[in-house]
């Protein structure tokens, strides 16, 4: 088996959880709606009115259903952030960055030590995801 996953969902698939975990105005939101808007994923609200997004894929023969947290952006601690990761404990983490922000960049081993530091999540599963593409010709001067 390819993944190790938190479970299994109806049909049979295997549950797997994702974190969007980034600064405020990297695209995480968006990413999550263009899923949505395509028809390859559906949000639903938790007991907590936090919402998730449930979509299913096959990997390698493998079929997933995965669903996606949408974490708040923030500055500095972000108590937020760590209460949703505790809770969802998620298989994997996307670290979205934008691609026209240094800072957004930057911030990003800070906000995995926060996961690290003040919940249980031990994820071996990280992804660097910059986004932004569209907004190349306003990156800020140097290498990122």
């Amino acid at each position: 088996q390819i993944l190790q996953t938190s479970g299994t969902h109806s049909a049979g698939a295997k549950n797997f959880r994702l974190a969007l975990v980034g600064s405020v105005g990297v695209g995480k939101t968006s990413i999550v709606e263009q899923l949505i808007s395509a028809g390859l994923a559906k949000q639903v609200c938790d007991d907590r009115n936090r919402f998730q997004s449930l979509m299913s894929v096959t990997f390698d023969g493998i079929k997933l259903s995965l669903s996606i947290l949408d974490t708040p952006g923030a500055h500095g601690h972000d108590p937020h952030t760590i209460f949703d990761m505790r809770r969802f404990k998620p298989d994997a983490i996307v670290l979205v960055f934008s691609l026209v922000s240094r800072r957004t960049f930057n911030a990003l081993p800070h906000r995995l030590q926060q996961i690290k530091n003040f919940t249980s999540v031990n994820s071996d599963w990280l992804l660097l995801l910059g986004n932004k593409t569209d907004l190349l010709h306003q990156k800020q001067p140097g290498p990122i």
